[in-house]
């Protein structure tokens, strides 16, 4: 069975006017790649790799909570890293029923068009606020807002406002949402 996905082209100057078409809007955003989020899990790894090395060399001084504590700090290096290098967000809209190699990802936001009831852009989060923090760590959740009759839901991680803006306009128009002020709303 043959696949046919929207893919989202990174252009601000970019706008679709895709709203005739029955295929599923498959967006796929780039992944986070925080350079210094990548060289300080690195870093942080090999101070852990030392500690372990000088904790089990040393019988005196071997504890297995010290070895729990390094271990649970060595997962979230290792969380951070794959995040960063691995992980994208997705987003699957669908009008008539979602497609059956949809339905099995877990990794994907799948949404029915007509549940969509408004979308917006949020404003960049500040360098020193939790919401800045975490994406200066790639673990942020990204800046669109997906209102739908289920729930609301953030997507576009790894995306800047630029392209925010541009995807939003692109998940609108599918939708076919109309324009109100910051944000688009179904009629």
């Amino acid at each position: 069975m043959l696949r046919q996905q929207a893919r989202l082209t990174l252009s601000p100057m970019s706008v679709y006017s895709i709203s005739s078409t029955p295929e599923p809007l498959h967006i796929v955003c780039p992944r986070a790649r925080q350079p210094m989020a990548i060289v300080l899990s690195c870093a942080a790894l090999s101070v852990l790799a030392l500690a372990a090395f000088k904790l089990l060399n040393d019988p005196e001084r071997f504890s297995w909570f010290k070895v729990w504590v390094l271990v649970l700090m060595a997962t979230a290096c290792v969380a951070l890293i794959v995040r960063n290098l691995f992980v994208r967000d997705e987003l699957l809209l669908y009008r008539d029923g979602a497609p059956e190699w949809a339905l099995g990802e877990e990794d994907m936001l799948v949404l029915a068009a007509a549940s969509v009831r408004s979308v917006r852009v949020g404003p960049e989060p500040g360098p020193y606020s939790a919401d800045g923090k975490y994406a200066a760590l790639g673990m942020g959740q990204g800046l669109i807002e997906i209102e739908t009759t289920g729930g609301c839901y953030r997507f576009g991680a790894g995306l800047d406002v630029d392209a925010c803006l541009v995807t939003a306009r692109q998940i609108a128009t599918y939708c076919g949402l109309h324009e109100a002020g910051p944000q688009w709303k179904a009629a």
